[in-house]
């Protein structure tokens, strides 16, 4: 056949091509500026429009001022720090269940290994990896002071009173 190429030399090519190209958008994804006041301010406009009762336990003018200082502050913070402003705003208006996905801005690296959960009488580890299985069920917090080591690694201790 001539002139005509095959389907295999055609999906090498595409392939070749993506290889090449695909860093490029994702570069530019990454310097893309980010309009702040916009999004924030979509957002909070969003929130209040279709949440079925967001300002029963705090007041709008909290929400609003929150989400503005926000906006003001977010080109110098990154967007984990304004993930997390946005739901510290976010949980003042007392629903557990409207909130902000931060997590894929978490280093796994830079957190204890556990999860808690908060009872009347104290805070308890409820999950934890089975090499930390030592500190599973402890209240955080009391009388006395509890280091934990996972192997030869040192993994938190429970608060010293």
């Amino acid at each position: 056949m001539t002139g005509s190429r095959s389907p295999l030399f055609l999906l090498h090519l595409v392939i070749c091509a993506f290889l090449v190209l695909a860093p490029l958008f994702l570069l530019a994804q990454e310097t893309e500026e980010i309009d702040w006041k916009y999004e924030i301010d979509l957002l909070g406009k969003e929130l209040a429009e279709k949440h079925p009762d967001l300002f029963f336990k705090t007041d709008a003018a909290i929400f609003y001022s929150g989400f503005d200082q926000i906006a003001r502050e977010a080109p110098d913070l990154s967007l984990f720090q304004v993930s997390v402003r946005l739901q510290q705003v976010i949980a003042r208006m007392g629903d557990a269940h409207t909130g902000i996905n931060y997590h894929f801005n978490i280093d796994s690296g830079l957190i204890l290994p556990f999860k808690c959960y908060w009872f009347e009488d104290g805070i308890y580890i409820l999950e934890t990896p089975v090499e930390y299985e030592l500190i599973l069920g402890q209240k955080t917090g009391g009388h006395q002071c509890h280091s934990y080591w996972g192997g030869d690694r040192f993994i938190g201790h429970t608060d010293c009173k």
